[in-house]
C-alpha cells in the first residue's frame, strides 16, 4: 500500500473522530443550554433524596465494567431554596459480586451557605444492590434494591439558637427503602423507574416560619418543617445515549412524583398538611462521560422545567451540576 493511501486513511479516521467529538460537544452544549434556560423554575433536588443516582436508576455507563470494583469522588454543586448555595462532596465504593450484580455504598457530606449562615455535616448514606437479571444483545433489564439511612442531623440552629429550615440541614430525618428497574435497548436508549419510601421518620427539625416574628424576612420565608413527615416519591426517566469511542453524551427527561402532601407539627403538637407539597417535578438532564480502562470522568447537569409548589424537605434546586471521578481496580 502506498504512503498516500495510508495518509488518506489516517485523514479519514481523524475526520471521523473529530466529527463525532464535535457532535458530542455540540449536543452537550445544546443540552446544558436548554437546562440553564429553565433555571428560573425550582425543582426537587434529586441528588440529595438519593434514588435518582442509585444503582440501575441512574444513567448507564458507555461500556460494561462488571469485572471491576471502583471508588469514586463526586461533588454536587447546586443553587437551592432562596439562593442557598449547596455543595455535596460524596465518596462511593462499588463492589462487583459477579458479572451480573454489584453492591454500592455512597457517603455524602452536606454543606449549605446562604443568608442564614454556613452549616455543614454528614449526610444520609445510601447502600444499594443491583442485579442484571435479563440480558440479550439488544435488550437488558436491571433491578436495584437499597436503603437510605438517615444519619444526617435535622436540628441545626442559628447563632441565635433559632431552628434552621430544612435547606440548611444535612439530613432528611428518615430511613427509606429504594427500589428501581431499568431497561436498556441496544446502546442508545434506556428507561428507568424508581420508588423511594420512608420506613422510619424521626425528623426533629423545629422550624416554623411564624415562630419568631422579629426575625428578618430572609429567615421567615421558608416552608414550615417542624417535625416534618415526608411522603414517598416515584420516578420515571428516559435517557438517549450517543457514543463516540470512549465518550458518551446522555440527555433526557427525569420525572419525579411526590406521592402526597408532607406534614409538619405546630407548637401545640397538632399535625397539619403542607399544601402544594404533593405533585410533579419534571427535570431536564444531560451528561458527558469519558471512560478508559481504569478511569471514568463524568459531568452531570440538571434543572427543572415543571415543579411542585412547596418543598418543605429542603430539596429545591434551580440547577445542579455534578462532576465525578471514578477509579476502577
Amino acid at each position: 500500500m502506498s504512503c498516500s493511501r495510508h495518509s488518506e486513511e489516517n485523514e479519514f479516521y481523524s475526520f471521523t473522530i473529530m466529527n463525532g467529538l464535535n457532535k458530542i460537544i455540540g449536543f452537550f452544549s445544546w443540552s446544558v443550554a436548554v437546562i440553564m434556560f429553565s433555571c428560573d423554575a425550582h425543582a426537587q433536588g434529586c441528588s440529595d433524596a438519593g434514588f435518582c443516582t442509585a444503582g440501575a436508576i441512574q444513567a448507564s455507563d458507555n461500556k460494561n465494567e462488571s469485572k471491576f470494583n471502583a471508588v469514586g469522588l463526586g461533588m454536587n454543586i447546586a443553587n437551592g431554596e432562596k439562593k442557598t448555595a449547596v455543595l455535596i462532596p460524596q465518596l462511593s465504593y462499588t463492589r462487583n459480586l459477579n458479572q451480573h450484580s454489584f453492591l454500592e455504598i455512597r457517603l455524602p457530606y452536606y454543606i449549605a451557605s446562604g443568608d442564614l449562615g454556613n452549616y455543614s455535616g454528614i449526610g444520609d448514606p445510601i447502600i444499594s444492590y443491583t442485579n442484571k437479571f435479563f440480558g440479550e444483545k439488544d435488550f437488558q433489564l436491571s433491578f436495584t434494591g437499597g436503603i437510605k439511612i438517615g444519619l444526617g442531623k435535622t436540628n441545626a440552629i442559628t447563632t441565635k439558637d433559632h431552628p434552621l429550615p430544612m435547606p440548611y440541614q444535612p439530613g432528611l430525618g428518615t430511613t427509606d427503602i429504594i427500589l428501581g428497574l431499568r431497561a436498556d435497548y441496544k446502546n442508545f436508549l434506556s428507561f428507568a423507574a424508581g420508588y423511594q419510601q420512608p420506613l422510619f421518620q424521626y425528623n426533629n427539625n423545629g422550624y416554623l416560619s411564624a415562630q419568631y416574628p422579629d426575625e428578618p424576612e430572609a429567615y421567615k420565608s421558608f416552608p414550615d418543617s417542624r417535625h416534618l413527615r415526608r411522603k414517598g416519591d416515584a420516578l420515571l426517566r428516559t435517557d438517549i445515549h450517543f457514543d463516540v469511542r470512549r465518550f458518551r453524551i446522555t440527555a433526557g427527561p427525569l420525572l419525579i412524583y411526590h406521592l402526597g402532601n408532607d406534614k409538619a407539627t405546630d407548637l401545640s403538637g397538632t399535625q397539619f398538611e403542607i399544601s402544594g407539597s404533593k405533585g410533579i417535578t419534571l427535570n431536564a438532564t444531560a451528561g458527558l462521560q469519558y471512560v478508559n480502562e481504569r478511569v471514568t470522568l463524568q459531568l452531570l447537569a440538571g434543572a427543572p422545567v415543571i415543579a411542585r409548589k412547596s418543598r418543605p424537605d429542603g430539596l429545591t434546586r434551580s440547577w445542579s451540576i455534578t462532576p465525578t471521578f471514578i477509579y476502577k481496580f
